[in-house]
């Protein structure tokens, strides 16, 4: 009898936009999560929630463990870019090097879900430093 594993990764990643400019448009946001949703789709992922601030965005994605979180990353990241600078007049984005993330329990998904589909609002005044923006201890 054949033998197989059953694993359900998922992970909560953040990533900014160079040198944190405030040049993610709200209007670009369905857009910018359907080239998410497509990216993770195209290596066996899926998201399950994207939020974006006007200087960063939060992504919670559901990928296989055939396929790094590093690339499934690097792959959003990619295209996100590509697209906006295809769509957006005379403007370029680049997104800083590197990202955040944290591996989420299933019990936890609904709490993270709400938090990352509600950044716009949460940003909208100023509130206090985010765990993945908190200085490496390394």
């Amino acid at each position: 009898m054949a033998h197989r594993s059953n694993t359900e990764l998922v992970a909560h990643v953040v990533w900014a936009v160079k040198l944190r400019s405030a040049v993610l448009d709200e209007a670009d946001d369905v857009r910018r999560s359907e080239v998410f949703a497509q990216k993770a789709s195209d290596l066996g992922g899926m998201v399950l929630a994207a939020g974006c601030a006007s200087d960063h965005v939060h992504v919670l994605v559901r990928y296989p463990a055939s396929v790094p979180l590093s690339k499934v990353v690097q792959r959003m990241k990619g295209a996100s870019s590509r697209a906006h600078d295809q769509d957006a007049a005379n403007t370029v984005m680049r997104w800083q090097n590197g990202y955040w993330a944290r591996s989420c329990a299933p019990d936890d998904l609904e709490g993270i879900r709400a938090y990352v589909l509600h950044q716009r609002d949460l940003h909208r005044s100023p509130c206090a430093q985010e765990d993945w923006e908190a200085p490496d201890d390394g």
